[in-house]
């Protein structure tokens, strides 16, 4: 998303940015606050006796982790860009284009908090609802999140507006697309990695 901010002036959108500073830093706070402690207690892999051990001097950055790591990072880059330009060339505010963005932005975080529980195995494999803090975290910190857009005083400082439903519907539809792109390169990941140790 960096690069989205710092490369959002030259996408024919007049020099605006996707986000201004205080929507970044509350992005960072909601999203790598609570829910970074929470998966600090994620109960360990359902198959985490059926691997093999690691090697002594393997990184925890494998190539698989850094690949769902990168896959992950340039979805939400280009889902949050095209959003940003198709509000604005839309017909829509500034400010609601840069809303559009930022809750888009959170809701993708919140989406691969969970997916990144495992770089092997599908949420579902892993268990949705298995991380009971993680779920806590995730609505205390949208909780916190939507009085952003719909308090006069909250909307001022953070320069938001109060979403419609059919702009919600669009976020959510746009951030929930980072989950299959995931759970698919999981998969990929996971069956190269596999041909290459053989």
């Amino acid at each position: 998303m960096a690069v989205a901010v710092l490369f959002g002036g030259i996408l024919g959108t007049g020099g605006d940015l996707p986000l201004i500073a205080i929507q970044i830093l509350w992005v960072n706070l909601a999203t790598d606050g609570l829910p970074a402690i929470a998966l600090a207690v994620d109960p360990a892999a359902p198959d985490i006796m059926k691997r093999q051990p690691r090697p002594r001097n393997e990184s925890i950055f494998t190539r698989r982790v850094l690949g769902l790591i990168t896959i992950g990072g340039v979805w939400s880059m280009l889902v949050n860009i095209s959003i940003f330009v198709w509000a604005l060339r839309s017909g829509k505010s500034l400010v609601e284009a840069q809303g559009l963005v930022f809750m888009t932005l959170i809701l993708i975080q919140f989406i691969k908090a969970f997916n990144y529980r495992s770089d092997r195995l599908s949420l579902f494999k892993v268990g949705v609802f298995s991380n009971k803090w993680l779920i806590a975290a995730v609505l205390v910190s949208f909780g916190m999140t939507v009085p952003i857009l719909y308090v006069p005083v909250l909307r001022e400082v953070f320069n938001t507006y109060p979403l419609p439903m059919a702009d919600w519907i669009i976020v959510v539809l746009a951030a929930v697309s980072v989950f299959p792109v995931l759970e698919v390169s999981k998969l990929l990941l996971h069956r190269n990695s596999n041909n290459q140790s053989h």
